[in-house]
């Protein structure tokens, strides 16, 4: 009960801290609009009685005073003939203009979270639920927060003139105008994403499988589907990721885009399970077919997108920020039903395999797919920390010997509660409550014992051509992880040999921008401006670019440089490429912080 309580708190504060973000500015507005009508009341007041005091024939201010009073909150131009000119009446018709749009704001702020929070709790009641839920919500919510921000963007502006003509009687132009700016930009980037198309195809290092080189698999999955009453994969695609997976999403991969039922499918791992593992993992990733579980992460998924699309442009506009923190708290209490859903997906069809094939088959598959995974994880990350570069990476030939070894440690032995099934869209259960559910103990020893080399063929034995795919998808893979390294260290180096050097100028090469008056030069240690002494990066505190009266231009702050002398300014203005320097400069000064700190965790 505990445990819930912790879970349920972080959640209940982000609600309420998103209530009254989103409330904040229009209860500020309703409260300086009433604030300065009650201002200008006091005003007006004082001077008909100022006036009433120097004429013999006016009434008495203990008379008049009562009257005028009576004329507070708009009184004053009530009627065909008001008592004040137009001038003032067209102050007043703003105030309540304002105090009406902030009431409006308010009660489309609380509309919009009753609808958030309702439509996020109507997406745990069940699948059918959750889709509805997600598209009402999504036609509800996207017009509700585009009015809250045009009407908080209207808000602003409004306060930008009006709060310092109230309080210090003064106006500032350029004040108002940043006002209108940050405001047409928050309406501009909430309306654009309203209409903006949702593209989401998946990408996966893989080739579609010739229906000819791979005869005995797909009649083993088509006998599968048959079993479980559903129609099979429209195509099954080959890689060597350490998963399987399906989806009815569009899948992108360097031959095309695929549409429809895919089934992906590990080559290393079809290689390292037993026929009845393998054949346990396609049966569970037919039962997502046969279960509807792809076909409603489609349509859950394209809903979700369009959330997160939406979310992401209320972040880049800063008035639209509330309303995003909000949406934020919706789309985080809808991954939490989704997640619950999607858990148990994740158990039904280990029930259907194991139904299908056995529960040892499914259990075996699950262990050697954790166990596989977390190895390979291992590997791959020792090998991206190293310090220098590789001449050969073997990735799968490091695996393949040291995966067995590996399961025999206490290391493993203790990593085993928190290992879990990857996935390359969802995240699964944990292992062990997965292997309870279908009846296989999750005993440290048992895993050794499993995971044992078999000499059997397997259903990679069955695609013909499937080893020399599996080199090849290994030749890019390892290609394109050993330029990763590589660049990776060129931000790790210091550098403190003439090698590393050599390996840092191989990505940062010494690079020159001219301009009209002005030569910057950018090394990976220092910024040389044509005419001042070489500044390297380790003596700059800060950088920003700045608008100033005659042009553009980035300020460095040095470290400890006090006010006088303490900053270096180069005229972007004056440059032929401007935003390419800027450009290059953010990469070499973050090579150089990125450098700072690896350095300074490895000391």
């Amino acid at each position: 009960m505990e445990t819930g309580h912790r879970s349920i708190r972080p959640l209940a504060q982000r609600w309420a801290l998103s209530g009254i973000a989103l409330v904040t500015l229009p209860a500020f507005a309703l409260f300086f609009a009433g604030y300065a009508e009650t201002d200008y009341d006091d005003r007006v007041i004082e001077a008909i009685l100022a006036d009433a005091a120097a004429d013999p024939e006016a009434p008495d201010a203990a008379t008049l005073a009562p009257q005028l009073d009576a004329l507070r909150h708009g009184g004053f131009c009530a009627g065909p003939e008001p008592i004040l000119d137009s001038e003032v009446c067209a102050d007043y018709a703003q105030f309540a203009a304002a105090r009406a749009a902030a009431t409006v704001a308010l009660v489309v702020s609380l509309l919009t979270l009753l609808v958030a929070f309702g439509g996020a709790l109507a997406t745990f009641l069940s699948r059918r639920a959750e889709v509805m839920a997600l598209r009402v919500s999504w036609e509800a919510l996207r017009l509700l927060c585009a009015l809250e921000v045009i009407l908080q963007a209207g808000l602003v502006v409004w306060l930008s003139f009006w709060v310092t003509a109230i309080l210090t009687e003064k106006y500032f132009v350029k004040q108002i105008i940043a006002a209108a700016v940050i405001a047409a930009l928050a309406v501009f980037k909430v309306v654009q994403a309203i209409f903006r198309r949702v593209e989401r195809p998946g990408f996966v290092e893989g080739r579609r499988l010739d229906p000819a080189t791979c005869g005995p698999l797909i009649a083993h999955v088509q006998e599968l589907c048959a079993a479980l009453g559903t129609a099979p994969p429209d195509q099954i695609v080959a890689g060597i990721d350490d998963n399987f997976f399906v989806t009815e999403f569009p899948l992108a991969t360097p031959e095309g885009l695929y549409e429809g039922r895919t089934l992906y499918v590990s080559l290393p791992l079809l290689d390292t399970m037993t026929r009845a593992e393998a054949s346990a993992v396609l049966a569970h990733e037919m039962a997502h077919f046969a279960g509807g579980d792809t076909e409603h992460s489609r349509q859950r998924g394209l809903l979700v997108s369009r959330f997160d699309q939406y979310i992401a442009a209320l972040y880049e506009g800063i008035l639209s920020v509330p309303v995003g923190v909000l949406m934020s708290a919706f789309r985080d209490l809808v991954e939490r039903a989704g997640a619950s859903k999607r858990r148990e997906d994740e158990f039904r069809a280990d029930q259907v395999a194991a139904e299908h094939t056995s529960a040892a088959g499914v259990g075996h598959a699950l262990m050697r797919l954790a166990a596989y995974s977390e190895y390979r994880n291992r590997v791959e990350d020792n090998l991206f920390s190293a310090t220098g570069t590789h001449a050969e990476l073997g990735i799968a030939e490091r695996v393949a010997t040291g995966f067995l070894p590996f399961v025999q440690t206490s290391e493993f032995r203790a990593a085993i509660d928190e290992l879990t099934v990857p996935h390359p869209y969802d995240s699964h259960p944990p292992l062990r409550e997965r292997l309870a559910a279908v009846g296989v103990e999750a005993d440290p020893a048992r895993f050794a014992e499993v995971l044992q080399p078999h000499t059997e063929t397997t259903w990679l034995d069955a695609i013909d051509g499937g080893r020399d795919l599996e080199r090849a998808l290994w030749t890019v893979y390892e290609a394109r992880f050993k330029e990763a390294h590589e660049r990776d260290l060129a931000f790790r180096y210091r550098p403190d040999t003439p090698e590393q050097e050599a390996h840092v100028l191989r990505f940062f090469p010494e690079v020159t921008f001219d301009g009209s008056g002005v030569e910057v030069t950018l090394t990976y240690a220092e910024v040389r401006i044509h005419g001042e002494d070489p500044l390297p990066y380790g003596d700059i505190e800060s950088a920003r670019v700045e608008d100033r009266r005659f042009g553009k231009y980035l300020d460095l702050k040095l470290r400890g440089g006090g006010l006088i002398g303490g900053k270096r300014s180069i005229k972007l203005h004056e440059m032929y490429e401007k935003e390419a320097f800027l450009a290059a400069f953010g990469e070499y000064y973050g090579r150089h912080l990125a450098m700072e700190q690896y350095q300074a965790g490895r000391s």
